[in-house]
């Protein structure tokens, strides 16, 4: 919690653009968004953006294209209240506490029932450090994805509960959108204040966003989706297995025939594997799955990502069998050359195969293939 105070003055490039957008105000749509695949960033963002970079900073090359839909636009007013510097530490802030929140309820939770777990997971919090350093620097927004994964479903009975983990998965859709699919889960357990405080909010949202959005801002918002679909796969920072593919192969891209056929497979392979290994898990496990999943789907995957690895893992081995806690330092490890490694050439091999080894691992993890059995009820004779 105390990076956000040390990176006073520090380039926060991820979260500029989303300061800048709320602050176009010449009611262009495409003063937002851009329909340009190589997605230039419209003049009025540049300007909009320069007053948030440090002094000296060659702010064109660093406002990056503003890519999410108009329901965040009422969340970045708020935090724009703050001014200049203080929205973008108000960001940072909320990345670290993300984390620092998200970690500290997955603790619990665990320690609760095994309290062996506190020196592994202890372990494992030390080497998320370099992600929660870094989210913070750059004041992203995908430490909301962590905290979700975290807070999971269990608790989204009581109504104040279900808001909370709601308003943190509603939070990342309005941000990034692709979490969007995991709604699925949440019906599929029947979890309907979570279902029905999520479906508010982001009506809520919708309509707040109506006097902020420029005319036209939802259609531009899809044109430019469209526009960068088909050369996502190719960008260096992009780790997922569509880009893994790309490496061998320019061009796969994110549109076309055996693009969707080799995404029909990974579904039905990780359907299957959820039917088999996880049905019988609690709703908790399925839902961190479920994020892990869509690491393995989208065809843009970022390296700050794969801290949603950690909850799966932790909730995975809370119904482990066999004294296996050390495991989550060692996955905690495995990750942590996503955080350190700036080689991109290195990343995209290795962050695709992070994906594939977690997606196809985790449900054979100790624990997580022990169905739920009726009770057996014990009875003793009387005297």
């Amino acid at each position: 919690m105390l990076f956000p105070f040390m990176q006073i003055g520090v380039l926060a490039e991820d979260a500029i653009p989303f300061i800048a957008a709320v602050r176009v105000q010449d009611g262009d749509a495409r003063s937002l968004y851009s329909a340009d695949a190589n997605a230039e960033v419209p003049p009025a963002l540049t300007a909009a953006g320069c007053p948030l970079t440090p002094p000296g900073t060659d702010c064109k090359h660093y406002v990056l294209p503003f890519l999410s839909p108009p329901q965040v636009l009422p969340v970045m007013k708020v935090v724009d209240l703050f001014g200049d510097a203080g929205s973008i530490f108000l960001m940072r802030l909320f990345a670290a506490a993300s984390f620092a929140g998200g970690t500290w309820l997955l603790w619990r939770s665990v320690t609760r029932r095994h309290p062996e777990a506190g020196v592994p997971f202890l372990v494992a919090a030390v080497l998320l450090t370099p992600y929660v350093y870094t989210s913070s620097a750059f004041g992203q927004n995908s430490p909301l994805m962590y905290l979700s994964a975290c807070l999971g479903l269990s608790q989204a009975d009581r109504s104040w509960r279900a808001a909370g983990s709601a308003a943190a998965w509603v939070g990342t859709v309005v941000f990034k959108v692709f979490p969007l699919p995991l709604i699925l889960v949440a019906i599929l357990r029947r979890k309907w204040k979570f279902v029905g405080s999520a479906a508010g909010m982001f009506v809520v949202l919708t309509l707040a966003a109506v006097p902020l959005s420029p005319p036209g801002a939802y259609g531009e918002f899809l044109s430019t989706s469209r526009a960068l679909t088909a050369n996502r796969v190719s960008s260096p920072w992009n780790v997922s297995i569509d880009a893994f593919i790309h490496v061998f192969d320019p061009t796969w891209r994110g549109t076309g025939a055996a693009f969707y056929a080799v995404v029909l497979v990974r579904v039905a392979v990780i359907g299957a594997l959820f039917f088999w290994k996880l049905r019988d898990a609690d709703e908790d496990f399925q839902w961190a799955y479920a994020w892990i999943a869509l690491l393995a789907l989208h065809p843009q995957i970022w390296w700050h990502y794969f801290e949603l690895i950690i909850p799966a893992v932790a909730l995975a081995l809370r119904g482990r069998r066999a004294n296996t806690w050390y495991l989550l330092p060692v996955v905690a490890f495995a990750l942590l050359p996503l955080a350190v490694i700036t080689d991109e050439a290195t990343l995209r091999i290795y962050g695709p195969l992070v994906i594939t080894v977690s997606v196809l691992g985790i449900p054979f993890l100790p624990g997580t293939n022990a169905r739920t059995r009726p009770a057996v009820p014990v009875t003793a004779d009387l005297p």
